[in-house]
């Protein structure tokens, strides 16, 4: 239970980042699981090969945009404070700031042009959680 409570302390805003940890690379060693990135063995094809069938649809980003654009408080903070939410919301708040605000930049005008993030915008907001956790994953990957 301290466990899951002290993760709340790890989030930055509302319940982001979602994916709080991440696979992690170890030194080589007699007891190391992962010695290179998920992205680099599948790149190699160092895998167990095995049927599968994966996709994704337009509306995945549902996930994670019906919270927030169901909440008008939460809808606000994101139209107001774009620059600041934006990087937390889809995984550069790393980056130094002028990059992040670059990024901001460009993300707000190819989806949402110079309109508001609201009710009228929704599946432009959609789209993005889309393009960002499902179709980025397949680019990388395939």
């Amino acid at each position: 239970m301290e466990l899951v409570a002290a993760q709340v302390k790890l989030k930055e805003w509302y319940v982001y980042p979602i994916v709080l940890f991440a696979p992690v690379i170890e030194p080589e060693g007699p007891d190391s699981f992962l010695v290179e990135s998920p992205e680099a063995i599948l790149r190699k094809g160092n895998f167990n090969k095995v049927n599968w069938i994966t996709g994704i649809t337009d509306d995945d980003g549902a996930f994670f945009d019906v919270p927030i654009m169901t909440d008008k408080n939460l809808t606000d903070i994101v139209e107001k404070d774009w620059f600041d939410v934006a990087p937390v919301l889809f995984g550069y708040q790393h980056l130094p700031i002028e990059k992040r605000d670059s990024i901001s930049s460009e993300i707000r005008e190819s989806y949402f042009d110079r309109f508001e993030i609201d009710e009228f915008t929704w599946q432009s907001f959609r789209d993005l959680f889309t393009d960002r956790y499902w179709l980025e994953a397949f680019r990388n990957i395939y």
